[in-house]
């Protein structure tokens, strides 16, 4: 799981977005490249890896949080650490309404996320689909889990697994 505490200017990002986004997006963007490079190449040379998030998430975040300078910088760090990955052989994303991500953040009762809203949320979601859109050599598809409950109910999830394996049969 990634490690969101490890982060020092998440608190300050969401207090003041524009100050701290560089800082709160080259920061998840070490950790990140630190995961993948100490758990992923390390360990796992010659298998198939399956993660919970793509080291896209930090070029994604980083385009939608950051000014035009700064992206710009950011992006070249990001191609110039990242050369060495493979890229995945596809990504699922799955799709949450934004109004069900503001309950689940209240649930997480995180003090520094209250101030999260739905157009940071539309935002976020459309910096993924605008990625998806631009990036056509990695495969993805979508599974909606807007009117899904795969904690509570067992044929939700079996649902969202048995999308998973159709599309792991490429």
């Amino acid at each position: 799981l990634e490690k969101y505490s490890n982060n020092r200017f998440i608190e300050d990002f969401y207090e003041n977005k524009k100050k701290f986004a560089y800082n709160t997006e080259n920061e998840f963007f070490n950790l990140r490249v630190n995961d993948f490079e100490k758990k992923f190449f390390e360990k796992n040379k010659c298998q198939n890896i399956i993660s919970d998030f793509s080291i896209y998430k930090s070029l994604i975040f980083a385009k939608q949080n950051l000014n035009e300078k700064d992206f710009i910088k950011f992006n070249y760090d990001f191609k110039n650490k990242i050369q060495t990955f493979k890229p995945p052989d596809l990504i699922i994303f799955l799709k949450q309404k934004n109004i069900n991500l503001i309950k689940n953040i209240k649930k997480r009762n995180r003090s520094f996320e209250k101030k999260i809203d739905i157009s940071y949320l539309k935002k976020i979601e459309n910096g993924y689909l605008d990625f998806f859109n631009n990036n056509k050599f990695i495969k993805f598809f979508e599974i909606d889990l807007s009117n899904k409950d795969f904690i509570k109910k067992q044929g939700d999830l079996d649902m969202i697994i048995e999308t998973i394996n159709a599309g792991l049969d490429f």
